[in-house]
């Protein structure tokens, strides 16, 4: 095994490729969504809990599932994508998140939302550490700064929406409510 991981492509690599601007949106819509999820399940508890009839237990591990995976193998993730590529492992994560998620929306008992969410954070903990390797790869040392500068504060408001989202009572539509 190889434990000389070369983070800085060749200059000819970088010449190749299309600006790394245009791909930073994905990479930002992704970080958006897995830390907007940490947060957006909070305001859904009370709709989860008389939707599926959740116990107060339960409804912990609804909450704890996605951020103990995502905690626990974000360093695995990133591991991952070190020794199988960042956009595989990119692909792959966010595949599983949309995947789990549509599992959450659809969810018509507790534990079943349970193993969803915990999923999830699976999911997030392979997608999540690749946006910061590629950037960190893709963009030169002022770029760089003005890049991660803007995870940061996409990172913040995700936080902030997720939070302040308003009250999902499922007035918006006539499936499982905290899809609203």
């Amino acid at each position: 095994m190889n434990s000389n991981l070369c983070l800085t492509p060749s200059p000819q690599r970088i010449a190749s490729r299309t600006p790394p601007w245009a791909g930073l949106s994905v990479l930002l819509l992704a970080g958006f969504v897995t830390i907007f999820d940490l947060f957006v399940v909070n305001i859904a508890i009370p709709t989860i809990q008389s939707g599926l009839g959740a116990s107060f237990a339960q409804i912990g591990f609804i909450v704890a599932g996605y951020e103990l995976a995502f905690g626990v193998l974000l360093i695995t993730g990133g591991r991952l994508g070190d020794r199988f590529g960042r956009r595989r492992m990119f692909i792959i994560g966010m595949a599983g998140f949309t995947l789990a998620s549509a599992f959450c929306g659809l969810a018509a008992s507790p534990g079943y939302l349970i193993c969803a969410r915990v999923l999830q954070g699976l999911a997030a903990a392979l997608l999540f550490p690749q946006v910061y390797a590629s950037i960190r790869v893709n963009f030169d040392d002022n770029d760089r700064r003005k890049a991660f500068g803007l995870l940061g504060m996409i990172l913040g408001l995700a936080a902030i929406a997720g939070q302040s989202s308003r009250r999902m009572d499922g007035s918006c539509g006539p499936f499982r409510p905290w899809l609203a």
